[in-house]
């Protein structure tokens, strides 16, 4: 649902600022729900947008919101961020708009002076906002940086210094004063707790690493989502992926269950370790479409044999990879199986082939095609990739068993208390 409401509102703000027109947001809509990416990358990727454009009508909503900025200099911002390249700060400027509105008083800006937050810190939980669309507070709260309570009292005084109720310094002072008590630096975990047992749960980590992690973010003042992969037992790309899973839990659309089960495929993929993320760098090898969906699990010997099967069964599939081998100098058809299966190889004709056929999901199969072109053109990472199509699949899969009658049962196993402090931790 989070996701949902964030991209309604940017897609508003867009269109009012005339910076989009509605087919260019009806593009980035389609991307998005066959992705599963957030509006705002789904239109970068496109290249309607610039990331700095979307970046900058974050900040926007957020003031828009808390009625410091009228919509009508804020649509006249934006477009100076768009014609003229500038960023937010830059616009405001040039328009005598109050410096205070954006100048280091954004969230992870009045932390950092605070001392309340690293530097590396904050760049993981903005990348985790970046690719999630969460909330920042909210973000940092799951990743176990601090309790949820803390942190609301830091976007209150964010909310004070830019309607210039309380002065900068003073709250910087008030965070600092914050970060120092003691009271609930055990429960700044709380919220994490539940994505570590996701990760336990999944197989990614043992238990007694996720308490090690959790005692030491604890003992040297550490987000402990950073302590995991400082150790190399987690990437940021998992992580990403655990947190959006944690996600559809927390709103509903899948179980703990469901979420452990999809989180241990992406997992066993291998596709999310630093080394396979090394190798892809290093030899800049591009994966055929055939190969990333066994990548990603989803084309077992099982479901590859049913495809041959269709492709044998129905002289139209058939007469498609005919002609496509009469084409090709480096093939010869002699009515094989096996003939059929190597022409897989070639992803134009495996994409054409798979929508085609009867015996696998459609809309699953547009959202893999799409996401392989995106990392085909570079765009997008394979890890990044592999992990988006892995969650669109098990969404479709528990679509399909609602339809059937096989909803899933309400939460039996987690935390109740995890579950609780990450509905407490939505800002």
């Amino acid at each position: 649902m989070t996701k949902q409401m964030n991209d309604s509102k940017l897609g508003a703000l867009l269109r009012y600022a005339e910076i989009l027109e509605e087919k260019d947001i009806k593009r980035g809509l389609v991307l998005s729900q066959y992705t599963g990416l957030p509006l705002g990358r789904s239109l970068v990727l496109l290249g309607c947008v610039s990331a700095e454009l979307v970046r900058s009508s974050v900040q926007v909503q957020s003031l828009i919101r808390d009625g410091l900025l009228e919509p009508k200099i804020a649509k006249r911002a934006l477009h100076l961020v768009q014609r003229q390249d500038w960023t937010l700060a830059e616009a405001f400027s040039a328009l005598g708009v109050d410096q205070l509105l954006v100048r280091e008083n954004r969230l992870g800006d009045l932390l950092m002076s605070a001392r309340f937050i690293q530097y590396d810190e904050l760049e993981l939980a903005l990348y985790v906002n970046e690719q999630s669309s969460l909330p920042l507070g909210y973000v940092l709260a799951m990743l176990g940086k601090a309790a949820p309570a803390k942190l609301k009292l830091a976007l209150s005084l964010q909310t004070e210094i830019r309607a210039g109720r309380v002065d900068r310094i003073d709250a910087v002072q008030r965070i600092k004063d914050l970060r120092d008590k003691n009271v609930d630096n055990a429960d700044r975990n709380e919220v994490f707790r539940g994505i570590g047992q996701l990760l336990v749960q999944a197989s990614v980590i043992a238990d007694f690493q996720l308490q090690q992690a959790l005692e030491a973010s604890e003992e040297i003042d550490r987000m402990t989502a950073l302590i995991l992969i400082d150790l190399g037992l987690l990437t940021r790309e998992l992580l990403v992926a655990t947190i959006r899973l944690q996600e559809l839990v927390a709103t509903g659309s899948i179980n703990s269950t469901q979420a452990a089960a999809a989180l241990s495929r992406i997992y066993k993929t291998g596709l999310c370790s630093a080394a396979a993320l090394d190798k892809e760098q290093s030899e800049g090898f591009t994966l055929c479409f055939e190969d990333f969906l066994i990548k990603t699990g989803y084309l077992d010997s099982g479901r590859l044999n049913r495809i041959v099967d269709e492709v044998v069964d129905r002289p139209e599939l058939t007469a498609t990879v005919l002609k496509h081998i009469m084409n090709s100098p480096m093939q010869s058809y002699d009515g094989s199986r096996k003939a059929i299966e190597c022409s897989f190889k070639d992803s134009n004709l495996f994409s054409e082939l798979l929508r085609n056929c009867t015996s696998v999901d459609k809309d699953l199969i547009n959202s893999a095609i799409v996401l392989y072109e995106l990392y085909r053109e570079g765009q997008m990472r394979i890890d990044q990739a592999a992990i988006s199509f892995s969650l669109q699949a098990e969404l479709s899969t528990t679509r399909k068993n609602g339809k059937n009658g096989k909803r899933s049962e309400p939460e039996k196993n987690g935390s109740p208390k995890a579950n609780n402090a990450t509905q407490a931790a939505r800002f």
